[in-house]
């Protein structure tokens, strides 16, 4: 418990704000614009990977309605950041490199996901996001991870629906303009396959 307020401390004083799924962050190497931009991991969510549709009443013939829109069940992982470049004077790229499931009761990596499709959030929706943060700029970026292996997380030999009990956390290695940072989220749990 001690450790976990010492972390929320240290996050407060290097600027990377509490909000909803807080983000620790350590910068680990150099880079000119990368100290003048905070980011802040907003939200995240464990759940499947829905790849480009489907994943409910969509993918069964004759579920919908001919041209009527047929809801999907599938819930996509995902981490939402916000980045601040409002100190920024010069455009950075910006890209997550690594993203690792921690299991919060052993401490250890379980898995590896991949990041993919990143988005901006412009006129109430998310749009498709080049990677460059520009100067003076405040950005809400999304972006859709693979999902765990949740058969192979799954505890007690109940399979992939063990692993709805177990608590983790996503960590991010961000990298702006060359210079890699670390951010954590909060304790999740596994999203339910279908919400009621």
């Amino acid at each position: 418990m001690a450790h976990r307020v010492a972390r929320a401390a240290v996050s407060l004083l290097t600027a990377f704000s509490l909000v909803s799924m807080s983000g620790c962050a350590t910068d680990e190497g150099g880079g000119p614009g990368s100290s003048s931009v905070e980011a802040t991991l907003v939200s995240a969510t464990l759940a499947d990977d829905c790849g480009g549709g489907g994943g409910g009443l969509a993918d069964a013939p004759g579920a919908c309605a001919e041209d009527a829109p047929c809801p999907s069940f599938c819930r996509q992982t995902s981490v939402q950041l916000h980045f601040d470049a409002t100190e920024l004077d010069t455009d950075v790229p910006v890209e997550i490199v690594a993203v690792r499931l921690i299991d919060m009761a052993t401490g250890n990596a379980v898995d590896t996901l991949e990041a993919r499709n990143p988005q901006q959030w412009q006129n109430e929706s998310y749009v498709p996001w080049d990677g460059q943060l520009a100067a003076g700029s405040e950005l809400r970026a999304s972006f859709a991870l693979s999902a765990p292996d949740w058969g192979a997380l799954g505890t007690g030999g109940s399979g992939r629906f063990g692993a709805y009990d177990a608590r983790y956390v996503i960590e991010l290695t961000v990298r702006i303009d060359g210079v890699d940072r670390k951010i954590r989220s909060e304790e999740l749990a596994r999203e339910p396959e279908i919400v009621t």
